[in-house]
């Protein structure tokens, strides 16, 4: 999981980066989204760092849709300038190609 504040409000001037790697595809879903408009940010890319290409840019107080990588890499940065501070987000991920299986053997 990552989140910019674990409850409450984020704090001002924050810079946060998240570097989430995996052996396959990632999936970030975002939970808690509420960002100040048009001046607090999170950005996240198609890679390691910031100079993989971006995927989106987002803020304000509608969740973005579930991202899905097209490598086994992502980077989200997390922005906030030095005014009105919201409640901030939340976001889980996990590896898009993950299977459960059972095996149960009915032969008793």
């Amino acid at each position: 999981m990552i989140y910019s504040n674990r409850d409450g409000s984020h704090s001002d001037n924050m810079y946060c980066s998240w570097s989430i790697s995996s052996n396959t595809n990632l999936e970030l879903i975002f939970f808690r989204f509420d960002t100040e408009s048009s001046f607090d940010f999170v950005y996240v890319y198609d890679g390691g760092s910031s100079s993989s290409p971006l995927i989106g840019q987002y803020h304000g107080n509608s969740s973005p849709s579930a991202i899905t990588s097209s490598s086994n890499q992502l980077f989200v940065i997390f922005t906030s300038d030095g005014s009105n501070v919201r409640s901030g987000f939340a976001a889980s991920y996990h590896d898009k190609e993950y299977l459960h299986s059972c095996n149960t053997n009915l032969n008793v």
